[in-house]
Parts: structure tokens; C-alpha cells; sequence
């Protein structure tokens, strides 16, 4: 069936957060499509990492309950770790008031039609060196479900207390299938060294051991495969590891402790992707 594409703002001026904006679902609400745009405020450029980290946080909500909750530059990697998709972006170079963008960053819905009350928000953070920042937001509806379920996206941020040993970094009841986790780290190995924010994971479900996995393993697994090798994107989601577990979820209602053995105290990040 073909989709259907309606603006929801239109290269709206993000200088702030933007209010709890409705979205209308005559039908299937499939995909919410979000694009940045903005330009350099002095001779130095403006990277795709920086132009998304404006975006500090895009919340959808259901009757006022978070569907979603989710960095920019988080949902550009999930992207191209989880759905295949693959966002472009232009860096500015380093002329004063040149312009940059980042096009076609996907968040995954897939709730139907209803009266129910859908808002999004975007959360504004002022970055070096970046102005004149635009939002757009797209809305792509289809006339028969595509996703199996609609999607819930949370972000858990982690500091670590110690190095060397595992700590528990998010504790939750799952309210839906978990199908994923994408996991943000500061630090990660080089050719100078071998220090990693998240060096270990361990996934308990009912206080029993369902997972033990390293971040070389986890960037070993399989993944969408949207990247390229040497590319700016790379550069983006090196500092990310997803652990898809779409083929056999952990079940809703369990719960579920997510344990790191980190190398620093630098922050890390925990997104995890259930179905609604």
C-alpha cells in the first residue's frame, strides 16, 4: 500500500523547546520523520554529532504516557544499528555562517488509528558554534499496519560509581516485549588505547543470567548494515553497540537488570526498544 506524507512543521525555527505538538491518526501512523538544519556562528565546523546533539531529546506521548524518549544523535545510530535506515548529514567546514544539515532521521511508531491524544516535543540544547537551527518533523501514515506493534523507546542515562567490576545500571519491568538495546558509550577502544565506558554487559530476567557479552562481541553481532567503512557515520555509531533481540524478545512483564563493567566513569546510555 503506498504511505502517506504530511508535514507536521516545516523547517520550524528550534532555538527552545518546541511545546507538546498533536498528531492526528486518521490512520496507521508508521514513521515520524525528523530532519535539522542550522549554520556556523564562527570559522569552525559544524559536525553531524553536533548538529544532532541540538536535538537533546525528542518525546512522543500517548494520553500523556512517553512512547517514546530519545536523543537525536541516539535515534540517528538506532537507525542505522536496528532499521537499515540510513540519515545524511552535511558538516559546515569551517567558514563562519555556513550552513549544515542532518536529513531523514526515522523514529519507528507503529500505532494505528484512534482518538487518543499522540504529542511530540523536541527538546532544544544550544551547541559551540551552531545558530540559526531549524526543525522539521514529518508524519507517514499507511493504510494497513506494517510494524507488528507500535513501538516504546526509553532512555536510561548511567554514570558507573566504580571501574572494574558490574554495577547495575537500569533496573525495569518490561511493559512490552523488549526487542532491543542500544547502548551509548564515551569512551571507546583505540589504536592508543583500550579504556571502554561500557567494557561488559550483563542482562539478568528474574535475577537469572540470560546474557554476558563484551563490547567487541556486541559490535561483532549482526546489524542492520547501513554503515560504511570510513564514512562520517561511522564516526558517529562507533560509540555504539545494539543487541538485537527481535527473534526471541524477552517477555513483557518480566524484570529485567542490565549490569556494565565500565572502564571510566564516563557517561554511558541505555535505550531500550519494546513493543507497546
Amino acid at each position: 500500500m503506498p504511505k502517506r506524507q504530511i508535514l507536521l512543521q516545516d523547517a520550524g525555527t528550534f532555538t527552545a523547546d518546541t511545546q507538546d505538538n498533536s498528531i492526528y491518526r486518521p490512520a496507521y501512523l508508521h514513521n515520524i520523520i525528523l530532519s535539522l538544519r542550522g549554520q556556523t556562528t564562527a570559522a569552525a565546523s559544524v559536525t553531524w554529532p553536533t548538529l544532532t546533539a541540538a536535538l537533546s531529546k525528542f518525546t512522543l506521548k500517548l494520553n500523556g504516557v512517553p512512547l517514546a524518549d530519545i536523543q537525536g544523535v541516539d535515534l540517528f545510530a538506532l537507525d542505522h544499528l536496528m532499521l537499515g535506515s540510513r540519515p545524511l548529514g552535511i558538516s559546515s567546514g569551517a567558514t563562519s555562517t555556513n550552513p549544515c544539515r542532518i536529513m531523514g532521521i526515522v523514529l519507528p511508531v507503529g500505532l494505528p488509528a484512534g482518538p487518543e491524544i499522540l504529542t511530540w516535543k523536541g527538546s532544544y540544547t544550544a551547541q559551540t558554534n551552531l545558530g540559526t537551527v531549524t526543525l522539521s518533523a514529518l508524519a507517514e501514515y499507511a493504510d494497513t499496519p506494517i510494524y507488528g506493534a507500535p513501538y516504546r523507546i526509553t532512555t536510561y542515562n548511567y554514570t558507573a560509581a566504580s571501574t572494574g567490576a558490574l554495577n547495575k545500571a537500569v533496573s525495569l519491568t518490561s511493559k512490552g516485549p523488549l526487542e532491543g538495546l542500544l547502548i551509548y558509550a564515551t569512551t571507546i577502544p583505540t589504536s592508543a588505547a583500550d579504556v571502554k565506558t561500557v567494557d561488559k554487559v550483563e542482562i539478568r530476567v528474574g535475577g537469572l543470567v540470560q546474557l554476558s557479552t563484551t563490547w567487541e562481541t556486541l559490535k561483532a553481532a549482526t546489524q542492520a548494515g547501513a554503515t560504511n567503512e570510513g564514512t562520517v557515520t561511522e564516526g558517529v555509531v562507533d560509540n555504539y553497540v545494539y543487541l538485537d533481540l527481535r527473534g526471541d524478545p524477552i517477555p513483557a512483564g518480566s524484570d529485567v537488570d542490565i549490569y556494565i563493567n565500565s572502564g571510566d566513569t564516563n557517561a554511558a546510555r541505555v535505550i531500550t526498544i519494546e513493543r507497546a
